[in-house]
């Protein structure tokens, strides 16, 4: 969540987590967005489950709205 830029690898693999519980502070990182973003549009290969597929998302509607 602090970082601002992926690590060299070879594959992306985003887990099974709560994005909603840390939205503000996900949302506000916007340097390791963009680093994802660049990631899998240039090819990287990328594995997310549930909460990780929920993070690659455009936008996530809390409860609270």
């Amino acid at each position: 969540m602090d970082d601002d830029r992926l690590p060299k690898a070879d594959i992306l693999y985003l887990s099974d987590r709560y994005p909603e519980l840390y939205a503000e502070k996900l949302s506000v990182n916007v340097a390791m967005r963009n680093q994802i973003t660049s990631y899998f549009r240039y090819g990287g290969f990328t594995y997310a489950e549930c909460g990780g597929m929920m993070y690659l998302c455009t936008t996530i509607t809390l409860k609270a709205g």
